[in-house]
């Protein structure tokens, strides 16, 4: 029995897609009548994260869709999650802009998202394309905006929670533990943040939305200069506090990890930052720290789901150790 090449699959499989676009032109917004109307282009993704191709509408080929196919059992799972996410955050007053979801349906036996096209520039390509003169400049700016943003980000009132947590983080602290093999430095660490947490319960906060996924790419500056977020398959309503700022921290110093930028200066962005979001929601510093520490644990699990050997886990586990060491990442609460 003949197996089918990959790309005769593709091509079976985008034709069926830009079929059922054009049959939900109406409901989707899409001026196309015609296949010949529609351009599919897929971009590039890790091998874990869902296929993802732009949806180009009409004669003038203006981007109008983002559809997602997921790769496997694992991305199905970040699909639902997504889509579920997108449809619950909708109510919430996000002061910045996030897609709307538009569909979620199986195509032969594969999972599909679709969700609106926001238009923006992604504050990687804008780093990337600057000179180094305006670098510190464009981050600080960005770096404003994200304190802003997460600053913003209101505290659930605990009436509203039934789970508490603290004791949300201290078992994910204890997960971590028991399936990692942690080194000498992270069992001190995880024994720290421990203390704090289980100190901590029933008094650290839930805020209302968690992204878990602020890296670069997924941050857009658009026209009128406001702020998009566009990928929320990793987002939590509630959500713990302190962890997006976090996570943002460690991206962006992650992502001038390669290009010349004063250590100094991004690691007195990030202090202020960090200090200012933590005193809004009103935590202490040992909890920020423990949350530190909670983030970079998180992550690992949560990437270790997918392809162990994948070279962004062995970066992000001795990236971890560098922070525990404060050889790296010294913006953040840690000690």
């Amino acid at each position: 029995m003949k197996t089918e090449p990959p790309t005769a699959k593709r091509d079976r499989l985008e034709s069926r897609l830009v079929a059922w676009l054009i049959q939900e032109r109406e409901r989707l917004g899409l001026s196309a009548r015609s296949a010949s109307e529609v351009a599919v282009v897929w971009k590039g993704m890790r091998v874990q994260r869902c296929k993802t191709a732009i949806i180009f509408d009409g004669p003038r080929r203006d981007p109008a869709l983002v559809v997602k196919l997921s790769r496997g059992p694992l991305t199905d799972d970040l699909l639902e999650a997504e889509a579920q996410n997108l449809q619950q955050l909708a109510s919430l007053p996000i002061p910045s802009r996030i897609p709307k979801l538009l569909a979620r349906m199986d195509l032969e036996g594969i999972q599909v998202l679709v969700r609106e096209y926001v238009s923006g520039i992604p504050w990687d390509s804008i780093l990337d394309h600057s000179k180094p003169s305006q670098r510190v400049t464009l981050t600080a700016q960005l770096v404003e905006k994200m304190t802003s943003l997460l600053g913003g980000v209101e505290v659930c009132p605990e009436a509203e929670m039934e789970a508490d947590a603290a004791e949300v983080v201290r078992q994910r602290l204890l997960e971590y533990q028991g399936s990692s093999r942690p080194e000498s430095l992270e069992q001190e660490a995880i024994r720290r943040a421990l203390a704090v947490v289980s100190g901590a319960r029933g008094l650290l906060p839930w805020v209302k939305w968690q992204n878990g996924d602020l890296v670069l790419s997924n941050l857009l500056s658009l026209p009128e200069g406001g702020l998009a977020l566009i990928d929320w398959e990793h987002a939590r309503s509630p959500g713990l506090p302190l962890v997006d700022a976090i996570i943002f921290a460690i991206n962006l110093e992650w992502y001038f990890s390669s290009l010349q930028f004063p250590s100094e200066i991004l690691d007195r962005l990030i202090q202020g930052m960090i200090a200012q979001v933590r005193r809004s929601i009103g935590l202490g510093p040992d909890e920020a720290s423990a949350l530190s520490v909670y983030t970079f644990m998180d992550i690992l699990l949560r990437e270790n789901k997918g392809q162990r050997d994948d070279p962004l886990l062995r970066n992000l586990r001795s990236n971890f150790q560098a922070f525990l060491r404060r050889e790296r990442f010294r913006g953040l609460p840690w000690g």
